[in-house]
């Protein structure tokens, strides 16, 4: 009975994996071995344990960072820059973006999104463009979860900026742990569409703002997130970005044909931007 829950979780956790980081299920597999290894030659039971999550992720960390990229290339996918630089004031929100392979796209859309993030701090001293989650490297329609659609290299999500409410300083990716779920909510004189969209059984719609403090220490700084989405909007190669709605009337966007409703099928979009070409 032991054996079969040790190999039923192994089953579960390369699922996880895999769909976690796509190819951290044939790391795992790889890595196993040598892990059990460290597990019966190490005391206590507590230090081989850590010392074996250590290894297997710098083992994930080294092919993420060496490995991945230049096997992608050849299914058309990129990573997008990891750290901001002056020439590509662009970097993800967390590691765990990188370290997951979540943050490839097609060449053209690492273009749009470095184009983007030179414009910026064109205007905005400091300023960096700040993504979460991208796409996978390998594959289409192998999806990312929990998105329904980043699975072609064509999808991107950023953060907004954000101003502290003790402070002139501007931050640009988001106050929360994960990077999605700190919303900015509708007023009460505002389309409310999280209130329709669960009363229609979408529950999943408010998920992420259930597990992120909504404390208000930040604010969305307007200007800056602004100038972001226009220099989107401008981008010929961009088709569509998806914004919630009370968001592109309170700012005055609702005249621009390629800001979108995303649909009551996904989650709110009061804590980061969608791009799509």
């Amino acid at each position: 009975m032991k054996e079969l829950l040790r190999i039923l979780g192994s089953i579960l956790l390369f699922f996880l994996l895999t769909a976690a980081t796509q190819v951290g299920g044939i790391v795992y597999l790889i890595y196993r071995p040598l892990g059990w290894w460290m597990v019966g030659r190490i005391r206590p039971k507590l230090l081989a344990v850590t010392v074996q999550l250590a290894g297997f992720l710098v083992v994930l960390s080294a092919c993420a960072l060496f490995v991945v990229p230049p096997i992608a290339e050849h299914f058309g996918r990129v990573p997008l820059p990891i750290r901001a630089t002056a020439d590509e004031p662009v970097r993800p929100a967390r590691w765990f973006y990188v370290i997951a392979n979540r943050h490839y796209v097609q060449p053209a859309l690492r273009e749009v999104a470095v184009g983007v993030g030179q414009k910026l701090r064109a205007v905005h001293a400091d300023a960096s463009l700040v993504y979460l989650d991208a796409n996978f490297p390998f594959f289409d329609d192998f999806p990312l979860f929990p998105h329904l659609s980043h699975d072609d290299g064509r999808k991107l999500d950023v953060c907004f900026a954000y101003r502290s409410m003790k402070a002139t300083t501007v931050r640009y990716d988001s106050p929360s742990w994960l990077g999605y779920g700190y919303v900015e909510g509708p007023a009460d004189s505002e389309e409310n569409w999280t209130e329709r969209c669960k009363e229609e059984g979408e529950w999943q719609y408010d998920m992420l703002s259930k597990i992120t403090r909504q404390d208000r220490p930040y604010s969305v700084d307007v200007a800056v997130t602004k100038d972001m989405i226009r220099f989107f909007l401008r981008d010929q190669r961009v088709d569509k970005l998806f914004l919630e709605p009370h968001l592109t009337r309170r700012w005055g966007l609702n005249k621009e044909p390629k800001l979108k409703f995303h649909g009551c099928h996904a989650v709110r979009h009061d804590d980061h931007l969608h791009i799509q070409l």
